[in-house]
């Protein structure tokens, strides 16, 4: 599974996307959000490696028990 479950997918002002969004402002510098954030029946984690000129991870949101949302991402910086 990738992205968001179609149940849950209803506009970008959905809860899955605005616990995401909470929990970006619960932490410094990081690749994506924060490492866990709950609010109400929704869950955010997120773990990555690597760090700023190299990383991927994968971040998930839960309703409840149930996994609704997964996103894999990488990045990095070069200097040339």
């Amino acid at each position: 599974m990738h992205g968001i479950l179609q149940k849950y997918k209803r506009n970008r002002q959905s809860n899955s996307y605005k616990c995401k969004y909470k929990s970006l402002k619960h932490s410094d510098f990081q690749p994506r959000g924060s490492i866990d954030y709950q609010h109400d029946d929704w869950f955010y984690k997120c773990e990555w490696h690597g760090d700023i000129s190299r990383f991927h991870g994968k971040e998930e949101i839960y309703y409840r028990t149930k996994l609704v949302f997964t996103h894999n991402f990488h990045g990095g910086f070069f200097i040339n």
